[in-house]
């Protein structure tokens, strides 16, 4: 845990219900943060567009061609109309998870609040999407095949694909933390003075092979996900 980044969350208690809201400022402050990242990302690759582009635009459109060539290739044409949004999730967990890098600061990817939040996101475009398409008597038929008795268990199935989407990046990111927070601790208690060195050493390799690469990574892989779960339900 980010014990010296940890901002004390805050529990509202509804009168005369059980129902308790907890708020975790750090989460929104960094989420707000992380959001403006992004809309500044779009900003600097759109503006003053020419026809022989720098460097800012190069790199934005080869992001935009890039997931836009995968989109085609899993929903068609017509699918393009998704980008936007497997374009801002790749961006903002991107942007959350390297956030981790900078000392002190707790990206908003390591609350599973945040992760479930991106997960239920995706869920809700893909079975709008997948009525508007198929109907919704045929959309609803899905769920009772290939007998109708097999409607708690897909049903069951939907659920636990957004729990897994949620669950495997907070997953990884706060084990991704956790290694970076252990690792130098084990160090300076195996090798003493000579661990010290090690650790400060250790400590931002560990980070960027954590917070760049696999935040990166995982960035990625998170996006598909949410391509992939969108193009299922089309089907």
């Amino acid at each position: 845990m980010d014990s010296a980044s940890q901002i004390v969350s805050h529990s509202f208690v509804f009168p005369r219900t059980d129902i308790t809201v907890t708020l975790n400022p750090q989460t929104l402050i960094m989420t707000f943060f992380a959001s403006a990242a992004v809309i500044l990302l779009g900003f600097m690759f759109s503006r003053n567009l020419k026809t022989v582009p720098g460097r800012c635009q190069v790199l934005g459109e080869a992001i935009v061609t890039s997931f836009d060539e995968m989109i085609r290739q899993s929903l068609g044409e017509e699918g393009r109309k998704f980008l936007p949004l497997i374009l801002t999730l790749f961006l903002f967990v991107l942007v959350s998870n390297w956030m981790t890098v900078i000392p002190f600061l707790r990206g908003p990817t390591r609350d599973l609040n945040t992760t479930l939040a991106l997960a239920l996101i995706v869920l809700v475009v893909a079975h709008v999407s997948a009525i508007q398409k198929k109907g919704f008597i045929k959309y609803l038929k899905a769920y009772f095949e290939p007998f109708w008795f097999m409607f708690p268990s897909n049903v069951f199935s939907e659920v636990s694909k957004t729990a897994s989407h949620a669950f495997r990046l907070f997953g990884n990111i706060f084990a991704g933390g956790v290694v970076i927070s252990v690792v130098p601790v084990i160090l300076l208690q195996l090798f003493k003075w000579f661990g010290f060195a090690l650790s400060l050493a250790a400590m931002p390799l560990l980070n960027a092979f954590f917070g760049i690469f696999i935040g990166g990574v995982q960035a990625f892989v998170f996006a598909m996900l949410a391509l992939a779960y969108i193009a299922v339900l089309r089907e």
